[in-house]
């Protein structure tokens, strides 16, 4: 793997941390706050949390915009 790629795959792993450290910070936060606090854009911190979403470590409360940790962090 050239040295570019491991770059991205670190700079993507720091920022999915990133966003559930945020969310770990408070109950639970909105999408444009989110990207807001953690200086992403709101289409990057969508995809993150939708990725997250779609396997359970992150999920959105009600049909409001606002995304909360789940516990299958515990289950690690």
């Amino acid at each position: 793997m050239d040295n570019l790629i491991q770059q991205d795959l670190v700079s993507s792993v720091q920022k999915v941390f990133t966003i559930l450290q945020a969310l770990g910070e408070r109950n639970e936060s909105g999408l444009s706050e989110l990207s807001k606090r953690l200086k992403m854009s709101k289409a990057s911190t969508y995809r993150f949390l939708q990725t997250m979403k779609s396997i359970g470590f992150v999920d959105q409360k009600g049909d409001a915009d606002k995304y909360v940790l789940t516990l299958k962090l515990f289950e690690l």
